[in-house]
């Protein structure tokens, strides 16, 4: 049997981290020499929280707007796939390579469909 504090996943962490954080702004808030210092630390804390409130407000918008573009789905994972080898193919700088192995495979297909043309 697993040590108790073994079965701690990833997504517990979603739930005890920002609890974890609250408590550790609070207490570095109750530290602080002036109370300037201690409400600076309560504004960052309540900053942190703005992006979440946003989402909340606008989650039933955005599941409207889901629901309409859910058609096109198909088309925006190929879409992100292709981004996603071009930016791999970027970022190890193999953009020339990609081009000189294309290159060779375009003047096949054209070499050979200049082969089929029959002589006039």
């Amino acid at each position: 049997m697993a040590e108790p504090w073994r079965q701690f996943e990833w997504k517990d962490s979603i739930v005890v981290l920002p609890e974890l954080h609250s408590q550790f702004v609070l207490m570095m808030a109750a530290k602080r020499e002036s109370v300037w210092q201690g409400t600076s630390l309560l504004a960052y804390s309540a900053g942190l929280a703005i992006p979440f409130v946003i989402v909340a407000l606008s989650i039933s918008r955005f599941l409207s707007l889901y629901q309409r573009l859910r058609r096109h789905l198909l088309w925006v994972e190929r879409f992100a796939g292709v981004m996603r080898v071009s930016g791999v193919v970027l970022f190890f700088d193999k953009l020339a390579d990609l081009a000189f192995y294309l290159n060779r495979f375009n003047r096949r297909m054209v070499i050979g469909s200049l082969k089929e043309e029959p002589n006039e």
